[in-house]
């Protein structure tokens, strides 16, 4: 079993036939809908939203034919899979840790961004350091470019200083994540002065893994750096000026509509009326604005100490998903419960 067959099992034993082979595939590879959104929080997969942008549909049903074959889920209607007993015993048997470190839900928006932008800001300065001025970007985006253009120190002092910064985070971050090959492996994507980064095939040979396995590990620790940024970004001063501004409003259209019209004052009920939404298309995207934007203020629709439950439920339960949670708060509406997952970051 291959990293790729262990993600999508997980994924089908926890919708367990809810959701159909094609809403599964939209979530891991990125698709910007309420529903996939929602889907992914709701079945407690969120870590693996967008983790396989690489997949195209023949890929994704080519793997999903081998877990059929290997009896490990069997089709109980037509596109909709449940993971069978011999399904549930491999997962068991069966381990990639770093997995644990995804967090695709939570960086969506931005993790593309801020890998480019670190990608370039990596190779300039270590050029600039080794007086080589003049280097072809192995970067080509624009908004990197001028990201990096305006946080690059000015002098070489500064320049000196910013990469020592820069090796002390990375250090901090790889010591606490505990995996020198993934940290390796991360650090060897990167191009400096004279060595150009690692292609994942070849990182495949280097440590000996499948290439599959070598893009997850990559993943992981990107996703990982970044939650340990957003957390506390004043520990990570010279990685934190590396994230995009503005990505935290990267909604989708019909939510990013929701929103608009909730910074104008009107209540739900208005939005619903006006917009002619389903209740249930209303609360995705109070839900999908909850997670996606900061500042956003979910006290007119869960107390304080509602939120508290929720938290020492999940404390408790080391548990996510909402029929669990609802089982231990059963007077909280489901609404609640997300809102309140979607605001920890937790899906």
């Amino acid at each position: 079993m291959n990293v790729y067959d262990y993600m999508l099992l997980d994924c089908f034993q926890n919708m367990n036939g809810a959701r159909s082979a094609q809403g599964l595939f939209h979530i891991v590879s990125g698709k910007r809908t309420a529903q996939s959104l929602a889907d992914a929080q709701l079945f407690n997969i969120g870590k693996y939203y967008g983790v396989l942008t690489n997949f195209n549909k023949e890929r994704f049903d080519e793997i999903t034919g081998v877990l059929e074959s290997e009896n490990w889920i069997e089709e109980q209607s037509p596109g909709t899979y449940y993971c069978t007993a011999d399904g549930k015993d491999i997962l068991k048997e069966v381990s990639f840790p770093f997995l644990d470190h995804l967090a695709g839900l939570a960086h969506w928006s931005y993790e593309k961004s801020f890998w480019l932008t670190l990608a370039l800001y990596v190779q300039s300065l270590s050029n600039v350091l080794n007086n080589h001025s003049r280097f072809l970007p192995v970067v080509s985006d624009a908004r990197a470019a001028a990201a990096v253009k305006a946080v690059f120190p000015r002098d070489s002092a500064s320049r000196k200083m910013a990469s020592e910064r820069l090796h002390k985070e990375f250090e901090h971050l790889f010591e606490m994540y505990r995996d020198d090959r993934a940290a390796s492996l991360f650090l060897q994507r990167l191009t400096r002065h004279e060595r150009i980064g690692s292609t994942f095939e070849q990182l495949a040979g280097l440590y000996s893994v499948p290439e599959p396995e070598a893009r997850m590990l990559f993943r992981s620790m990107l996703h990982y750096i970044l939650s340990c940024i957003k957390e506390n970004p004043a520990a990570y001063p010279e990685l934190s000026k590396l994230l995009p501004t503005g990505e935290a409003v990267s909604l989708t259209i019909s939510a990013r509509a929701t929103y608009k019209l909730l910074a104008e004052g009107q209540t739900l009920e208005e939005i619903e009326r006006n917009r002619r939404l389903k209740k249930s298309t209303l609360e995705d995207h109070l839900v999908e604005i909850a997670r996606s934007v900061p500042d956003f203020d979910i006290s007119p629709y869960i107390t304080e100490s509602e939120r508290q439950l929720i938290s020492r439920i999940c404390s408790k339960l080391k548990d996510k998903r909402l029929k669990a949670i609802k089982d231990e708060a059963s007077s909280l509406s489901y609404l609640k419960i997300r809102l309140a997952i979607a605001k920890e970051g937790w899906g």
